[in-house]
């Protein structure tokens, strides 16, 4: 029961966090830099998925201790989510469902990348990821890869997608190093 209690308690706090953040586009508010472990914001990302999204799919993290990254932690915490999501979706559709997130050093970046297993999709849905109102979901409105890529972009990274042979989608996400 109280295990319950802070669930509800801690997704309360999220909805609520959520909200603030629209409200504060809708005033025209920059984008709140700010230098945070992105390691954690990724944990945070991975902790906040329902138990029956991830149930029956193997997932690996592979995370460095620390990430030290520059933005705003709470968008990059979505855009995360988002695109884990997406691929738990993904893998339960195959034999062995996997999905994996992990985080490299790049010069100026860090890189993370997040896997699948998921059928292998067509070059036309494959080509149009990232672009408003393409899905491949039945109940999907086409608008959560373009919004994960305009927050990744707006915090000054970028976002790419490369297939996995024999199946399934690698999505990277590149985020702001704080310089030292």
């Amino acid at each position: 029961m109280e295990y319950a209690l802070k669930q509800m308690n801690s997704q309360a706090k999220r909805t609520s966090d959520i909200v603030e953040h629209v409200r504060s586009y809708a005033k025209h508010k920059a984008n709140r830099s700010e230098v945070f472990n992105l390691v954690e914001v990724i944990r945070r990302a991975i902790n906040s998925i329902n138990k029956e999204e991830i149930e029956g799919v193997q997932t690996t993290a592979n995370l460095p201790q620390e990430a030290i990254a520059v933005g705003d932690s709470f968008e990059i915490e979505l855009a995360v989510l988002n695109v884990l999501k997406n691929a738990l979706k993904a893998a339960k559709n195959s034999l062995n469902p996997q999905t994996s997130v992990s985080v490299t050093a790049q010069k100026h970046m860090w890189k993370i990348t997040v896997t699948d297993n998921g059928p292998k999709i067509s070059e036309e849905i494959f080509s149009a990821l990232g672009r408003p109102t393409s899905t491949s979901k039945k109940d999907g409105l086409g608008v959560g890869l373009s919004i994960v890529l305009s927050i990744i972009e707006n915090n000054g990274g970028h976002l790419t997608f490369r297939r996995i042979e024999p199946n399934g989608i690698a999505v990277d996400l590149f985020v702001k190093k704080k310089e030292e």
